[in-house]
């Protein structure tokens, strides 16, 4: 490995018996943390930090990810930058990851770390600019759409928690990294990042399509006439809004006049809608119109043919329903027309949860 090489957080000045590890290595443990290190060659240095340490070291959950497991606990993410971005430099490539599970409490979030380097140091290591290493902040991801993309797709891949009073928590923490994006250029013409509304201890999750000009006001999903009557057959199908579901969308900022989505921006977004479907986990997700089921279970085709179906995948079921705005359009109430297989759609997902054992309230009159 090169000495100059931002990417490297450990420079081997020469070739220690690491058999030997002093009692300090392993006595300091990295805990549950997970760090994650920029590079352009992050399976090569997955190596290197594999020899180094006398661990493993694997592919991870995406391209040009790797890990490496760290003595006495913890993971090392070794990921490849974004070619629109910079080389990172030390300050910015060594920070540990963003993951709701983790729950350090820590006052200094790099104190396992610089144990370990120290350590490494007795044992004939170089340590590359130690004072530079600095906390990482949801911003340093934010501006790589690659490192963004990678931070959640790691919080995805984690294994689901049950759901815990900590959920409205972990919902605000994603919520308050999810405002300080800038992946697209959305941002440049958003009032407000529009991310969710009702329960993330719910088993129903409605995804939708993107906020319009009541949802950019206000900062929430669905309240402005779709919203309403979403609301309004929610409860006509025995669902509480605020309590019984988690809604959102699959672009968390607002188009110009209302326009689809880009695909350039569902893909900016998509990270973040995978954290919110880790987050929720539910039981069942409604996808409502052919955008969001497009964006998320790249199925294509007129929603007409695909609503109310279960599509299985995941681990969970799926179900395309009607947009509302389409719902707007066609308002009559006769039956077989789009209202009235919506709200049958939505007695489906009923009585899928209640199979499950969700409890619901009393369907309205």
């Amino acid at each position: 490995m090169r000495r100059d090489d931002p990417s490297c957080l450990i420079w081997c000045s020469r070739q220690p018996d690491w058999s030997t590890r002093s009692a300090a290595m392993t006595a300091q443990p990295t805990t549950s943390l997970s760090w994650v290190l920029a590079a352009q060659q992050p399976e090569a240095l997955a190596r290197f930090y594999g020899a180094l340490f006398q661990t493993n070291h694997r592919p991870g959950v995406a391209e040009q990810h790797w890990l490496v497991d760290l003595p006495g606990g913890g993971v090392l993410q070794l990921y490849r930058p974004s070619r629109t971005r910079d080389r990172p430099t030390a300050a910015q490539a060594l920070a540990p990851c963003l993951q709701h599970q983790v729950g350090v409490t820590a006052d200094d979030p790099l104190e396992p770390l610089h144990a370990m380097v120290d350590a490494a140091r007795q044992l004939g290591a170089t340590v590359v600019e130690p004072a530079r290493q600095e906390p990482f902040g949801a911003e340093c991801w934010l501006a790589d759409p690659e490192g963004n993309r990678l931070l959640l797709l790691c919080t995805a891949a984690s294994p689901a928690k049950p759901h815990s009073d900590d959920d409205t928590t972990n919902d605000s923490t994603l919520a308050t990294a999810c405002r300080q994006c800038q992946a697209c250029d959305l941002a440049g013409s958003r009032n407000q990042v529009v991310i969710s509304r009702g329960s993330a201890a719910a088993p129903l999750m409605l995804i939708g399509e993107a906020p319009g000009a009541s949802e950019d006001a206000e900062g929430r999903p669905f309240v402005g006439r779709s919203g309403r009557l979403l609301d309004q057959l929610l409860r006509e199908t025995g669902f509480n809004p605020d309590h019984d579901l988690y809604i959102c969308n699959a672009v968390k900022c607002r188009p110009p006049g209302n326009r689809k989505p880009k695909r350039q921006e569902l893909a900016a977004c998509r990270p973040w809608l995978e954290q919110q479907i880790a987050l929720v986990n539910p039981a069942v997700v409604g996808l409502l119109g052919s955008t969001a089921l497009a964006a998320v279970l790249e199925e294509r085709g007129p929603i007409t043919g695909l609503r109310g179906q279960w599509i299985e995948r995941d681990g969970r079921a799926w179900m395309p329903l009607f947009h509302p705005s389409y719902l707007l359009r066609n308002p009559s109430t006769q039956p077989g027309r789009p209202l009235d297989l919506t709200r049958s759609d939505l007695r489906q997902i009923r009585e899928r949860l209640c199979q499950g054992e969700a409890a619901f309230g009393a369907p309205s009159p």
